[in-house]
C-alpha cells in the first residue's frame, strides 16, 4: 500500500502543501478552523508524517537510544516498556541495545548509537566507574542515567532510592521480631550495591543489632542464579538466619527455591524479602514482600529530561530519587493484627 504524502493530504483537503505542513506543525499563522480540518482528515485517512523528512528540516533524528542490561529480566523489561510508551507519546522512536552486563557493553552501545545518529541516550545498565558515560556528559551529549547511579555526581541521574528501600525492609523485619538477618546482594563494583549494603548496616546499627559481616553475601549479578547459589551457601552453615534481605526480587526467587528444596518453610523457618516488586512477586504461589517504586514516573522523568537536553538544556548535574514503598506479603512472616 502506497504511503500517503503531504501532497496527497493537500489534494484531499483543498489546501496547499505548505499550508498542510504548517497546520500539522501547529504554526501560529494558520487558523484553528483550518488546522482542525487538516488534522481530522489526516487522522481519518491514517496519514503518518515522515520522521526522516521532519528530521532533515529540524536537524533531529527523532530517535532515542536505550541501553539496558537484559530484556529477560522482568525489571528491565518493565522499564523498557515504560520508556517506549513515553517516547512514542512524544513523537520519538527508540533504538534498544542490551549489554548483558559485559564490561564493554555500554561503550560499544554508545558508539553504535552515535553512528546511527540518535538525539539522546537513556542508560539503565552501568558499572560503578562508567567512563564512557562521563565522556558523553563532558561532550554535552544528551544522556540520562536511569535506575543505577554513577559513582560521580555528574550528569542527569534518575534512580530509585535504594538505600531508603533496604533500610525500610530491614526495619520491618526487626519490627516483626527477626534479629539474625542475612543479606544477599549484587556486585559491589556497582554504586547501587554499595548503597544497599550500607543501608542494611545502618538499619542494624540504629536498632543496636550486632553486625556480622559473615551474614552478607555478595553476588556477581542481580539474578536468580545469585540468589540460588548464595542461599545454598547460607544453608550449609550450622546456624541459620531468621530472615534474608535480597537486594533484588530475582535474587529472592532463587533463594526461595533453595529453601523449598531444603524442606524448610517460608516464613516459618526463614523469612524472605526482595526489592523492585516485579510482576511475579505478587503471584499467589510466591507472595514476596518487596519494595516498589513508580516505574512510569521514573520513565516519564527520564524521557522528559532527554527531550529538555535535546532542546539545549543540559545541566552539569541533576539527581532525582524516586522514593519506594513497602509492599507486605506472606514471605516476611508479618504479624496479623
Amino acid at each position: 500500500m502506497k504511503r500517503l504524502t503531504l501532497k496527497d493530504l493537500a489534494k484531499m483537503t483543498g489546501f496547499s502543501v505548505a499550508t498542510v505542513s504548517r497546520a500539522l506543525n501547529d504554526h501560529p499563522r494558520i487558523s484553528r478552523k483550518t488546522k482542525n480540518k487538516i488534522i481530522e482528515t489526516s487522522k481519518k485517512v491514517g496519514y503518518q508524517p515522515s520522521l526522516i523528512a521532519r528530521g532533515f528540516r529540524e536537524k533531529k533524528s527523532y530517535l532515542i537510544g536505550l541501553i539496558i542490561y537484559d530484556l529477560n529480566n522482568s525489571y528491565h523489561a518493565a522499564a523498557t516498556r515504560s520508556i517506549l510508551e513515553e517516547a512514542q507519546h512524544e513523537g520519538y522512536q527508540v533504538l534498544i541495545r542490551s549489554t548483558l552486563d559485559l564490561p564493554t557493553g555500554v561503550p560499544e552501545a554508545i558508539e553504535d548509537m552515535k553512528r546511527v545518529g540518535v538525539d539522546g541516550i537513556v542508560v539503565t545498565a552501568t558499572r560503578l566507574e562508567e567512563k564512557s558515560l562521563e565522556n558523553l556528559i563532558r561532550e554535552k551529549f544528551p544522556v540520562v542515567q536511569m535506575m543505577r547511579r554513577l559513582a560521580q555526581n555528574t550528569g542527569v541521574q534518575i534512580v530509585p532510592d535504594g538505600a531508603y528501600g533496604i533500610h525500610m525492609l530491614v526495619t520491618h523485619l526487626l519490627r516483626l521480631g527477626h534479629r539474625k538477618i542475612a543479606m544477599i546482594g549484587g556486585p559491589d563494583n556497582l554504586y547501587t550495591s554499595k548503597t544497599r549494603y550500607e543501608a542494611y548496616y545502618q538499619a542494624l546499627r540504629e536498632n543496636d543489632i550486632p553486625i556480622d559481616k559473615n551474614l552478607v553475601l555478595k553476588g556477581r549479578a542481580f539474578s536468580y542464579d545469585t540468589g540460588y547459589k548464595l542461599c545454598k551457601a547460607i544453608l550449609r552453615r550450622r546456624s541459620l538466619p531468621d530472615a534474608i534481605v535480597c537486594a533484588d526480587d530475582h535474587i529472592a526467587f532463587g533463594a526461595m527455591q533453595v529453601i523449598d528444596e531444603a524442606g524448610l518453610s517460608i516464613p516459618e523457618d526463614i523469612a524472605i524479602v526482595g526489592f523492585d516488586d516485579c510482576e511475579m512477586s505478587a503471584h499467589p504461589r510466591i507472595q514476596l514482600t518487596s519494595v516498589k517504586y513508580d516505574m512510569k514516573q521514573l520513565s516519564r522523568l527520564a524521557v522528559k529530561s532527554i527531550l529538555e537536553q535535546i532542546d539545549g538544556g543540559i545541566p552539569d548535574h541533576k539527581l532525582i530519587k524516586i522514593v519506594p514503598q513497602l509492599v507486605v506479603r506472606m514471605t516476611c512472616g508479618y504479624l496479623k493484627e
